[in-house]
């Protein structure tokens, strides 16, 4: 069975030891970074499962950690922050996380946390077609690998999670609650500002023009539809 690996990066030593504990409890291998700069190289050289990922930090901060590691991996990242405005979030989210918790936090509330986006980084899909085609949008399931105009579009877990179920029930309007509870989780039913973060990630990656988008469709104050006829 695959141990999964967290990559720990806080310069506050008293919450590295914390969160290795709780880790470790939990079954995770941990490795740890005390910055920026540490936590990229840590990253090239460990290739963690996860990345644990704290704000304010030196030699780089979380939020330029975040945007220089979306440039090269979709490794998938939790901001862990005492930062608590939707401001915050919303910045961190476009910058490539695929989630955020505040500090101070529950051990359980972490780890459930970091289950969900780690199911959608490697979770199986059944009862589903191997490949879907729109246009010149290709979803391969099995590899989760996207491609549009005949070039692979880099997608995170979380953008993939999106691009899934929106694509699985193509031609149908997916309420906001639904989708929220689908990828992130029920406790997430009601975080509308991050489906609206994400399905802008996803427009910009996949769409010809963002702005005037022809396959995600928004349908005001209910959700989005992805179309089959773009």
């Amino acid at each position: 069975m695959h141990q999964y690996q967290v990559l720990i990066v806080d310069d506050d030593p008293i919450v590295v030891r914390y969160l290795q504990a709780v880790f470790k409890e939990a079954g995770y291998k941990t490795e740890t970074a005390a910055d920026g700069l540490a936590a990229i190289e840590a990253v090239q050289k460990e290739m963690p499962d996860i990345i644990l990922l704290d704000l304010l930090m030196p030699k780089f901060d979380g939020l330029q950690v975040c945007i220089l590691l979306r440039e090269w991996t979709q490794t998938p990242i939790i901001i862990v922050s005492t930062a608590q405005s939707v401001e915050d979030k919303v910045k961190c989210l476009e910058a490539g996380a695929d989630d955020y918790v505040c500090k101070p936090f529950a051990a359980a509330e972490l780890i459930a946390r970091v289950e969900s986006v780690l199911r959608r980084s490697g979770g199986t899909i059944n009862s589903v077609p191997s490949v879907l085609k729109f246009d010149d949008i290709a979803i391969d399931f099995n590899s989760k690998k996207v491609t549009a105009a005949g070039g692979e579009i880099k997608l995170t877990p979380t953008e993939f999670g999106i691009l899934r179920e929106l694509a699985l029930n193509a031609g149908k309007v997916l309420d906001h609650s639904s989708l929220l509870k689908t990828v992130w989780g029920s406790e997430y039913s009601a975080e509308k500002e991050y489906l609206r973060v994400f399905i802008n990630r996803l427009r910009r990656k996949l769409e010809p023009d963002p702005a005037n988008p022809r396959y995600i469709i928004t349908v005001s104050n209910v959700g989005y539809m992805f179309s089959k006829a773009a």
